[in-house]
């Protein structure tokens, strides 16, 4: 209850300083990393050209740790993957996109086009840490389709683990936006699940329903619909 009277008399300060104007102000935003990494640059850049002198602060880690830093109220907005419900959360749809296996290039999976759950049976995976929203997905597909791995790492980036498959340590799961470079430098090979077996993860905008919502973050939330609408889809 503190932190809700604390952030309110902030907002309000806030609010007096902005009256009705986006000439400055500053958006604190969490993220997960995958958002963080490769969405939410181009968002700022987007957002910055249009508004230049508003601060944008960014604190990035795992999915349950920016829905902590909402519900604290030590952000304005996060950014998160994974489907999380709680009765103090707004919740805004923004981004659809495809996982996708990957393995090293000579991998023994790498002959099939298409692949099925099943063939991850017994493979060495190397997964995200725990509290990821990838790794979270990854889990609930495969115990969905009763797959046993053998995970070998947990690592805390997607950059970590596309150096590990490369380096031959394993397999991964990951988003297809996220390898394309090393796809087509011939350093990672990316695996397709059959059509009806594609997993497809949502990413959101969350904020606190008791979050007092300024031009600038009503802005700023719209700026970031119309980014989303313009995205190519890749599922």
């Amino acid at each position: 209850y503190a932190e809700k009277i604390l952030n309110l008399s902030d907002e309000t300060d806030e609010a007096l300083r902005q009256i009705t104007s986006l000439k400055r102000g500053k958006l604190k935003i969490g993220s997960s990393m995958t958002i963080g990494a490769y969405y939410l640059p181009q968002l700022f850049e987007i957002f910055k050209l249009q508004y230049p002198n508003i601060v944008i602060q960014m604190d990035t880690g795992n999915s349950h740790e920016a829905i902590e830093r909402v519900l604290s109220f030590k952000n304005d907005i996060g950014f998160i993957g994974i489907d999380y419900a709680d009765k103090r959360l707004v919740k805004v749809p923004f981004i659809i996109e495809r996982l996708v296996l990957i393995t090293p290039p000579d991998h023994e999976l790498t002959h099939k086009r298409i692949i099925s759950f099943k063939d991850l049976n017994g493979q060495k995976m190397i997964m995200r840490e725990k509290g990821s929203g990838t790794m979270e997905i990854i889990e609930r597909e495969l115990k969905k389709h009763r797959v046993s791995v053998e995970t070998v790492m947990e690592l805390g980036s997607n950059e970590a683990i596309k150096q590990a498959v490369e380096a031959g340590l394993g397999v991964s799961i990951i988003s297809s936006n996220v390898v394309k470079l090393e796809d087509k430098q011939g350093r990672i090979k990316i695996l397709r699940f059959s059509n009806n077996r594609d997993i497809i993860r949502s990413f959101y905008i969350i904020y606190h329903k008791d979050k007092y919502l300024s031009g600038l973050l009503k802005t700023f939330l719209r700026v970031a619909s119309e980014f989303s609408n313009r995205l190519p889809k890749t599922f």
